[in-house]
């Protein structure tokens, strides 16, 4: 199977490239399930979608949260793209 891709801005690879971030949040739903982010698959994780820098990771972990029940920088992050309305959606966490 094709490694999983995850396509980031520039600060957020940046974390992932140093070691800082170790997960990344996505909207739960299409492709960001359990059933295609299943622990062991492979993570090419791209500084947009640039072919060169790619990082290569393996899910070590996935988690289903409401958006009520993220703290801090991750109910920041996702404020920032959907709104106040964020809250009412799942996201899945997944971990590299």
């Amino acid at each position: 199977m094709k490694p999983l891709f995850i396509a980031l801005k520039t600060e957020h690879y940046k974390k992932f490239r140093s070691g800082e971030k170790r997960y990344e949040i996505r909207r739960y739903g299409k492709g960001w399930t359990e059933k295609n982010c299943w622990v062991g698959r492979l993570v090419s994780i791209s500084h947009g979608f640039q072919k060169k820098g790619r990082l290569i990771r393996r899910i070590t972990d996935f988690k289903r949260v409401s958006g009520l029940d993220l703290r801090g920088e991750d109910k920041a992050a996702v404020t920032a793209i959907w709104g106040a309305e964020a809250i009412k959606y799942e996201f899945a966490l997944i971990y590299c």
